[in-house]
């Protein structure tokens, strides 16, 4: 098994139904970009998300938010209760649950959720690979203020863990 990192971020979204694919796209340009930091993608919040984050210590996920108003490309922090009840009906199979599961199964092998980010998407999302013109606008904005915010994440734990 390859070494991991100390913390994951899990990008989750559709390739194919436009800016449902913003958490996507995050995981996708901060590949790389923070050290200690790997990065992951999946289409659905199922199974296959607990050998994905499986052995690291902390978890960061990034994920579109559907009818929650506000303006597109809205980043928000988002509490394990609403990611539950986003991608329950976006992905499949709630979040929160299949973590739950993880844990109950691997026990400490499964990492700390530290931060959920919801990117608003607004409702009408359309069939298509690429995102809106106005997250698109967006998008390197979106990216840096995650990136920031993660890394002050694994700073400030770095004395805790």
């Amino acid at each position: 098994m390859k070494k991991k990192s100390h913390a994951l971020l899990l990008g989750l979204g559709s390739p194919i139904l436009s800016d449902d694919g913003v958490g996507l796209r995050i995981a996708e340009a901060l590949k790389g970009r923070i050290d200690g930091l790997d990065t992951e993608k999946s289409a659905f919040a199922n199974l296959e998300i607990l050998e994905k984050t499986r052995g690291y210590a902390l978890l960061f996920v990034a994920d579109a938010l559907l009818d929650v108003g506000g303006s597109v490309g809205e980043l928000h922090l988002v509490s394990p209760w609403e990611a539950g009840r986003h991608t329950a009906s976006s992905h499949g199979l709630d979040l929160i649950s299949v973590l739950e599961l993880g844990r109950s199964i691997y026990g400490s092998d499964m990492p700390q959720i530290a931060r959920i980010y919801g990117i608003t998407a607004g409702c009408e999302i359309a069939f298509g690979r690429e995102l809106s013109p106005v997250m698109e606008r967006l998008f390197p904005e979106i990216v840096e203020s995650v990136a920031r915010d993660i890394r002050a994440f694994m700073e400030s734990s770095q004395g805790g863990l």
